[in-house]
C-alpha cells in the first residue's frame, strides 16, 4: 500500500472513528472520554479506557493499551498495524495503491519508532504515578492538575525498568536503541533520561518526540548538568539512531491546528498551563524559535487569524527579545502579532506563563490578552524607558519608522497616535513624524514590485508521462470527492488545460453546480485549488477585480457562492463570457488618470460554482459538473489543512509536462463525437485534444464523459424552450394563432416556466413578445374566421424553427390540407389548390398572392403518422427530420 500515514490519521478523527468502531466511550467528563476498553477484559473499575480528542491519542489503565488511531482500530478490531490501515483508508474512501520496496521500508521504519514512543510515554507516566513526590511536584510547582496530567502523558523516568517492559511489549534491543531513548555506554544500553521528568511531543494522536526536565533526584553530573535534555538525534557518534527522529516538532502543535486564535509560550510547562485553561498554544522550548523552524512555524499557524506571544518576563529581558525576533518573523506573514505582558512582582527577577496562571487564574490572563501590544508599540514603550529628549528621540524613532512605513494607514495612523501619547509629544513634532512615515511609504511602494497572490511553481526535474500523471489527478479527485466517473473525467483533464489553455482558440469553464446546500461543491473547488495551475479562491469577486487579476497574473480563477452574487451582475457575467473565445477575450476601460483606453485581457481559467443553474450564457460556455449530495453509507476522504502542500508534487508534474507538450497541442484537431451542439463540441475540443495526446484509455473515456455530460446539460435556454412550445401549440391549432390564446396555450403547459414567470405572474402577451423579438417574429393582425386580433402565424417561425430547433426530432406532421380562406384569384395570379404531400416532395406550384392585409392561408391539420424524413407547411417550405446525433444514436443502443 502506498499511502502518506501522517495524512491518512489527519481525515481520521479518533472520536469519530472510535463512534464507527461502536467503542467511543459514554462518559464524557472535561475535554477527554472514558469508559469500557474496547479490548473487553474486566476491569474493577468499569472504566479503565480514555480517549483524549486534543491528542488524538487514548490509553486503557488496565490492559496499558495506548497509541494514537492507528492503534485504536488494531485494538478494537484484532488486527495488526496493515489490517488497520486498510480499514481506516476505507473509512477516510482513499485509494491504497502498491508501495516500492523502499517506501514499504521508509514507512514500516517510521511506525514502529513512534510506536515505540508512544508506549514509552506510557511506561513513563506509570512511573510517574507511582512516583508521589514527582506528581505532587508536577501539581504543586507548575499548577497542573491530573487530567491534564494523563492527557498529555507526563511521566517520569528512573534509570532502569524501560527497556525490560519494551522487550515484553516484543520489541528488540536494536528497535529501542533506534529511538533514542537509551544510549550506547559500553556497548551496554542506558536509559537517556534518568530521573528526569519527562514529557512527550504528541502529533496525531503518538509520540514524536521527548523533552526531560532535570528533578532534585538527577544524577549531580556533567552528563546530567542540563536543565532540559532533548531526545538525542542520529549523529556519526550516534549512528544506531533512526533517521525518523528528529527536533523540528513543537510542543503542543496538534492543539492549534485550524485555530483562528494561537498563542506562542515559551517553555513546556508554560504551554501545559495555556492549554490547561484552554487556549491553542505552542512552544519551541526556549526563548525564540530558530531560523530553520520558521517555514514550519509559518505553516502550522497559516490559518490563524491572531498570534499571541506570552514571553517569560525576566530582569535580564532574554524573553521579550526572543519574543521580539519571533514577532518579526511571524509579522512577514501579514498575521497580527500582539506580545502579552506578564507583570513582574516586586522582588522577583521573573514570571512566566505558569506562574501567572497559578496564581492568578484565567480571568486575570484574559485582561493583559486584551492589553497585548503589537511589537511597535513594546519597543516604543523600550524607548520610552530610557527617558531621552526630543531631539535625540528624533533618531532613535527612525527605525520604528521605517515600520510604520510597511503598516497600512489605519495601523500607521494607529501607532503614530501611540508615540504621541506615550512620549507626550506637541502637535508639530507628530505631523513631521508622520509626513517622514508617509514620504518612507511612497518610496517603499516604488522600489518593491508587490507580491504575487498566486502561486507559481517550479517545474518537475524530469519528463513526466502523461497518462500516470493524469491517473493520479483522477485518483486524487475519487478519493475527496462523490462524483459520477464522467464528471470525474471531465475534472481531470480540466485540471491540465489550466496549464495549457494557451495552445487552444476556446477555453471553458468549470462550471460546478448542485440543486441544494452541502452537496461538496466547496470541498471539490478546495481539491481542485490543490491541482491547478496559479489558483486564485474567492467567495465574491468584482467585476474590475475580476480582468484584472487575469491581466497581471493569470491565474486560474475559482468563484464560490456564485449564486450570491452573480445572477445579477450583467457586467460580470459579460466578463466572463469574454474569456471564452481567445481572440475576443479582452475588455477596454478608460485610464481614469490619463483617459485613454486600455484593453485588459480575460483570457484565463475560470470556475464558477453555485446552487441551482449557472446563467444561461455562462454554462454555454461551461464544462457542467452536477454535485449531488451524499447518500447514507456513502464515504469520502477528507480534504486536510496540507493537502495543497501534499499536491504540490503533482502541480510540479502538470506544469512539466504542458511545457513538454505545449506545442504538440498547437492546433490540433481531435476526431469529435456529435452531440448536436457546436458550442458543446468547442468547448470539448481542448479535452479531447490533451485526452487524444496523453492517449491509453483517455481518448475513449474522454469521448463518452463528453456524450454523457452533454446529454444531462442538454437543458434549453428559456427562448429554445418557447419556440419547442409554440411548435407543438401550432401542430394543434393550425398555421394561425392569437397572442392571447397562444400564451393561454402555455400557462397551460405543466413543468414549464411559463406559468410562474416573474414573481409568480404567469407569461402575458407583453412577456412573450419581447421573448420573441430576438428572432425577429412580432405580433400582428392576423384574421380569424371573422375577427383580426393581434397573433402570429406559422410562417413567422419557420426559421427560427430551422436554426434554433435543428438538434430536435419533434416535427410537425407531414398531412396538411392548405384551404386558400380568400383566393387572390385575380389575373390569375393564384388558384386553390391541395397541399397533400408526398414523401420527400415538397409544394411544386406555389400561389403568389397579392398583398392583401390582415389575412392569411389557414392550414387544416389532419396530423399524420410521423414517418416522413422531409415536410412541408403549407406555404411550401421544407422541413427535414434530422438525422440522429451521434450521443441520440449511442444512448438508444445502450452503449453508454
Amino acid at each position: 500500500m502506498n499511502i502518506h500515514i501522517e495524512s491518512l490519521k489527519s481525515q481520521c478523527n479518533i472520536i469519530s472513528v472510535a463512534d464507527a468502531l461502536d467503542c467511543l466511550p459514554q462518559h464524557k467528563t472535561g475535554n477527554y472520554y472514558r469508559g469500557k476498553c474496547p479490548d473487553g477484559h474486566d476491569s474493577k473499575g468499569g472504566e479503565c479506557f480514555v480517549i483524549w480528542p486534543e491528542i488524538q491519542g487514548f490509553k486503557c489503565y488496565h490492559c496499558n493499551a495506548s497509541g494514537d488511531v492507528i492503534s485504536l482500530v488494531q485494538l478494537a478490531r484484532h488486527t495488526n498495524f496493515h489490517g488497520a490501515i486498510e480499514w481506516l483508508a476505507d473509512y477516510a474512501g482513499i485509494e491504497l495503491k502498491e508501495q516500492t520496496s523502499e517506501e514499504k521500508a521508509k514507512s514500516e521504519e517510521q511506525r514502529l519508532v513512534f510506536e515505540i514512543l508512544t508506549k514509552a510515554a506510557g511506561f513513563y507516566h506509570d512511573q510517574l504515578l507511582k512516583t508521589p513526590d514527582m506528581l505532587n511536584y508536577l501539581q504543586e510547582h507548575y499548577g497542573l492538575n491530573q487530567d491534564t496530567i494523563d492527557q498529555y502523558q507526563l511521566g517520569y523516568s528512573t534509570d532502569r525498568g524501560l527497556l525490560e517492559y519494551l522487550t515484553t511489549q516484543g520489541y528488540s534491543q536494536v528497535q529501542c536503541l533506534e529511538t533514542g531513548l537509551f544510549v550506547e555506554l559500553q556497548r551496554v544500553p542506558t536509559e537517556f533520561y534518568n530521573h528526569r521528568l519527562t514529557f512527550p511531543y504528541w502529533r496525531h494522536g503518538q509520540v514524536v518526540y521527548f523533552i526531560g526536565r532535570k528533578t532534585e533526584q538527577t544524577p549531580d553530573n556533567a552528563w546530567e548538568k542540563a536543565k532540559y535534555k532533548k531526545l538525542p538525534t542520529k549523529s556519526e557518534k550516534r549512528s544506531y539512531i533512526s533517521e525518523v527522529i528528529g527536533n523540528q516538532w513543537f510542543y503542543g502543535e496538534d492543539s492549534i491546528r485550524g485555530a483562528e486564535t494561537v498563542f506562542v509560550a515559551e517553555g513546556v510547562t508554560d504551554c501545559l498551563a495555556m492549554l490547561q485553561a484552554g487556549y491553542p498554544t505552542i512552544s519551541p522550548v526556549t526563548t525564540r524559535f530558530r531560523a530553520k523552524d520558521q517555514d514550519y512555524l509559518n505553516k502550522l499557524t497559516r490559518h490563524a487569524r491572531t498570534i499571541y506571544l506570552i514571553p517569560d518576563n525576566e530582569t535580564n529581558e532574554a524573553g521579550i527579545k526572543g519574543a521580539l525576533d519571533t514577532a518579526g518573523k511571524l509579522e512577514e506573514t501579514g498575521k497580527p502579532v500582539y506580545i502579552i505582558n506578564l507583570p513582574l512582582p516586586e522582588g522577583k527577577e521573573k514570571i512566566d506563563a505558569t506562574d501567572f496562571l497559578k496564581d492568578h487564574g484565567k480571568e486575570k490572563l484574559e485582561e493583559l490578552i486584551k492589553a497585548a501590544k503589537t511589537p511597535v508599540q513594546i519597543e516604543i514603550d523600550q524607548i520610552a524607558a530610557e527617558g531621552i529628549d526630543l531631539i535625540r528621540l528624533s533618531d532613535r524613532l527612525k527605525p520604528i519608522e521605517e515600520k510604520l512605513a510597511d503598516m497600512s494607514e489605519v495601523k500607521m495612523a494607529a501607532h503614530i497616535q501611540y508615540m504621541k501619547k506615550t512620549f507626550e509629544l506637541p502637535g508639530d513634532f507628530t505631523r513631521g513624524i508622520a509626513r517622514d512615515i508617509k514620504a518612507l511609504n511612497a518610496k517603499n511602494q516604488q522600489d518593491v514590485e508587490p507580491e504575487s497572490i498566486v502561486e507559481v511553481v517550479d517545474l518537475w526535474e524530469t519528463p513526466v508521462e502523461g497518462e500516470q500523471l493524469l491517473n493520479e489527478i483522477s485518483d486524487v479527485i475519487k478519493s475527496h470527492i462523490l462524483l459520477d466517473s464522467h464528471s470525474r473525467i471531465a475534472c481531470s483533464l480540466w485540471v491540465l488545460l489550466t496549464y495549457t489553455y494557451d495552445a487552444f482558440r476556446i477555453l471553458p469553464m468549470l462550471g460546478v453546480t448542485s440543486p441544494e446546500k452541502r452537496c461538496g461543491k466547496t470541498t471539490l473547488l478546495e481539491v481542485v485549488e490543490g491541482l491547478v495551475n496559479k489558483p486564485l479562491l474567492a467567495s465574491n469577486i468584482s467585476p474590475s477585480a475580476f480582468f484584472r487579476s487575469i491581466e497581471k497574473y493569470q491565474p486560474c480563477i475559482i468563484v464560490d457562492e456564485a449564486d450570491t452574487f452573480i445572477k445579477n451582475n450583467d457586467e460580470l457575467r459579460g466578463i466572463i463570457n469574454s474569456g471564452h473565445t481567445r481572440r475576443s477575450a479582452f475588455v477596454i476601460r478608460t485610464n481614469t488618470e490619463t483617459l485613454e483606453p486600455e484593453r485588459f485581457s480575460t483570457w484565463g481559467s475560470k470556475i464558477i460554482s453555485m446552487i441551482g443553474d449557472l446563467p444561461d450564457t455562462n454554462r454555454d460556455r461551461s464544462i457542467v459538473i452536477r454535485m449531488k449530495r451524499k447518500a447514507p453509507g456513502e464515504k469520502t476522504g477528507k480534504v486536510n489543512l496540507d493537502f495543497n502542500d501534499q499536491h504540490l508534487i503533482l502541480r510540479r508534474k502538470s506544469a512539466r509536462w504542458a511545457q513538454d507538450h505545449f506545442k504538440a497541442l498547437l492546433g490540433s484537431e481531435p476526431d469529435m463525437p456529435n452531440v448536436g451542439n457546436d458550442r458543446a463540441t468547442d468547448n470539448w475540443t481542448p479535452l479531447k485534444a490533451i485526452a487524444d495526446l496523453i492517449g491509453g484509455d483517455w481518448p475513449s473515456l474522454a469521448r463518452k464523459a463528453m456524450i454523457n455530460l452533454e446529454k444531462a446539460s442538454g437543458d434549453e435556454t428559456a427562448r429554445e424552450q418557447l419556440l419547442k412550445d409554440i411548435k407543438e401549440i401550432f401542430k394543434e391549432q393550425g398555421d394561425k394563432i392569437s397572442s392571447k390564446l397562444l400564451t393561454a396555450k402555455l400557462v397551460e403547459i405543466e413543468d414549464r416556466p411559463w406559468a410562474d414567470w416573474r414573481k409568480g405572474m404567469p407569461l402575458n402577451q407583453n412577456a412573450l413578445a419581447r421573448l420573441l423579438r430576438p428572432f425577429g417574429i412580432s405580433s400582428k393582425s392576423i384574421r380569424i374566421d371573422d375577427n383580426t386580433p393581434k397573433g402570429y402565424s406559422l410562417k413567422q417561425f419557420e426559421d427560427a424553427f430551422q436554426r434554433y430547433l435543428n438538434h430536435t426530432t419533434g416535427h410537425i406532421p407531414p398531412d396538411q390540407t392548405a384551404t386558400t380562406q380568400q383566393a387572390n384569384n385575380i389575373n390569375n395570379l393564384c388558384e386553390n389548390q391541395s397541399a397533400t404531400q408526398e414523401k420527400d416532395v415538397a409544394v411544386q406550384k406555389r400561389c403568389e398572392p397579392m398583398p392583401v392585409k390582415d389575412c392569411g392561408v389557414v392550414a387544416d391539420v389532419k396530423g399524420g403518422s410521423g414517418t416522413q424524413d422531409n415536410y412541408s407547411d403549407s406555404s411550401g417550405f421544407v422541413f427535414r427530420e434530422n438525422k440522429k446525433t451521434e450521443l441520440e444514436a449511442e444512448f438508444e443502443e445502450g452503449v453508454i
